[in-house]
C-alpha cells in the first residue's frame, strides 16, 4: 500500500505543478489585478512543500495523534476515530490549501494569491478536487484490483 501512496503524491505534485503554473494565472482575481504567475520550478517547490505538509505532516502525523486521543480519551472505535478524521481532513483541506497559497504569495508575490477569500480558496477548492476528488479515488480504485 506505500507504493500506491508514493504514487499517489507523485501524481498529485505534478497535477498540481501544472495547475498552479498554467491554470492560476488564468484565474480573474477579485481586486481586479492580474496575476503573472511563477515559473514551473517555483511551481514544483510551492507544490512539492504544500503537499508534505499538509497531506503528510498534517494529515498523516496529525491524524494519528487525534485518532490516538479519540480512542483513549473518548473511547471511539479505531474505525469510526479514522473516518471522523478524513472527514473533518476532507473539509479543511481546501481552506489549508489556500492559506499555504496566501503564505506562499509572501515568497513570490506575482502568485498573486494577496486575498484569501474569494481568490485563494477557488484556487484551494480546485486543488482539493484535483487531489481528492481525481488522485486519490484512482489510486485507491487501483490499489484495490491489485490486491484482488
Amino acid at each position: 500500500m506505500s507504493k500506491i501512496y508514493a504514487w499517489a503524491l507523485v501524481a498529485v505534485v505534478i497535477l498540481d505543478t501544472l495547475c498552479v503554473t498554467f491554470l492560476f494565472p488564468l484565474i480573474p482575481r477579485s481586486d481586479g489585478s492580474h496575476a503573472v504567475g511563477v515559473g514551473l520550478i517555483p511551481a514544483f517547490i510551492i507544490v512539492l512543500v504544500s503537499s508534505l505538509v499538509i497531506g503528510i505532516a498534517l494529515l498523516e502525523f496529525g491524524g494519528k495523534i487525534i485518532i490516538s486521543i479519540l480512542i483513549r480519551l473518548y473511547g471511539m472505535s479505531p474505525h469510526l476515530s479514522l473516518v471522523l478524521v478524513k472527514n473533518v481532513y476532507a473539509t479543511v483541506a481546501p481552506i489549508l490549501s489556500a492559506i499555504a497559497l496566501v503564505l506562499w504569495n509572501k515568497i513570490y508575490p506575482e502568485f498573486g494569491f494577496s486575498i484569501f477569500f474569494p481568490d485563494a480558496l477557488i484556487a484551494g477548492i480546485i486543488l482539493h478536487y484535483i487531489d481528492y476528488g481525481i488522485v486519490v479515488p484512482w489510486s485507491f480504485k487501483i490499489a484495490e484490483a491489485l490486491h484482488e
